[in-house]
């Protein structure tokens, strides 16, 4: 993992075997990044994608080792529990052209990944919220 940063963008390029999530918070904490969104492309070998039953309001989740191409990376960094929060969700192209789409929960890179963090002067929290099994935004009064 290798990353620069100007004023609140942050170019970062992920290695082959480098934890998605892990790397990205690992690089907010560094940085000390309170809220931001990010975007991204590249190729993983393994990810664990997760789907959100409504009906059930329960996670599903579903492990893909196969090299594939990032063909959309997105997500937003907010606080949880007074923690880094990663909330991600991705677009896959296999090599049959076919995708695999969901929220990411990891990924571990196949080749390289070139992502932009996009840091915002805000503090963001989530709190839990029991009717939809989620951790909702929770915006903190300035």
């Amino acid at each position: 993992m290798e990353y620069s940063r100007h004023k609140d963008t942050i170019f970062l390029r992920l290695d082959k075997e480098d934890p998605i999530i892990e790397s990205i918070t690992k690089l907010i904490v560094d940085e000390n990044i309170q809220a931001g969104y990010f975007n991204g492309l590249g190729a993983t070998k393994q990810v664990v994608l997760r789907f959100l039953n409504q009906k059930t309001r329960e996670f599903e989740e579903k492990e893909f080792t196969e090299y594939m191409e990032i063909a959309s990376l997105h997500g937003n960094i907010t606080k949880f529990n007074g923690k880094p929060y990663i909330h991600a969700h991705i677009v896959l192209g296999t090599s049959n052209y076919g995708s695999y789409s969901g929220h990411l929960q990891e990924g571990i890179i196949g080749a390289t990944a070139e992502i932009i963090i996009n840091c915002v002067d805000m503090d963001i929290d989530r709190q839990y919220d029991s009717e939809t099994n989620l951790n909702l935004l929770k915006f903190i009064p300035v």
